[in-house]
């Protein structure tokens, strides 16, 4: 018999054998060892996969004021965030308000007021910049 076979006997001998009942998962799990203290199979078993309460969000977000927060803005400001502040539901306007301020994003805004001012088309239109919002909303997709 010559070593080449050998081989392939042996690893044919010690392949894992697919257990009755078994998930797919658990074949790619490793063999649990019977000395050490029971851990996690898979990696599936070290996700967390909970889902924070509603009500335990809701207590540890403090409440925003879009309104209150567009009257702090400065005149030019107001002027050209005013389809964000009017489009925009106030559980995304709470993650974006701080992105919104930044000179590159004003600075697009002017630009783009600078552009349709010139008669240019611009697209998408103004009224479906944030119809991404209503997608997310029509799929139970919410944010914060």
């Amino acid at each position: 018999m010559s070593l080449k076979r050998k081989a392939v006997d042996l690893a044919a001998s010690d392949a894992k054998k697919p257990k009755a009942n078994a998930s797919i998962t658990s074949f790619f799990s490793s063999p649990a060892a019977s000395s050490s203290p029971a851990k996690p199979k898979t990696i599936a078993d070290k996700i967390d996969t909970s889902v924070p309460d509603e009500a335990e969000e809701a207590a540890t977000k403090e409440p925003f004021d879009k309104k209150a927060w567009a009257e702090k803005l400065t005149a030019e400001q107001r002027d050209l965030l005013g389809l964000e502040v009017e489009t925009l539901h106030e559980s995304w306007f709470r993650e974006l308000k701080d992105v919104l301020l930044t000179e590159s994003f004003l600075g697009l805004k002017k630009f783009l007021k600078k552009e349709h001012a010139a008669g240019k088309k611009i697209f998408p239109p103004a009224e479906d910049v944030y119809s991404w919002y209503v997608c997310l909303c029509f799929y139970g997709i919410r944010w914060g």
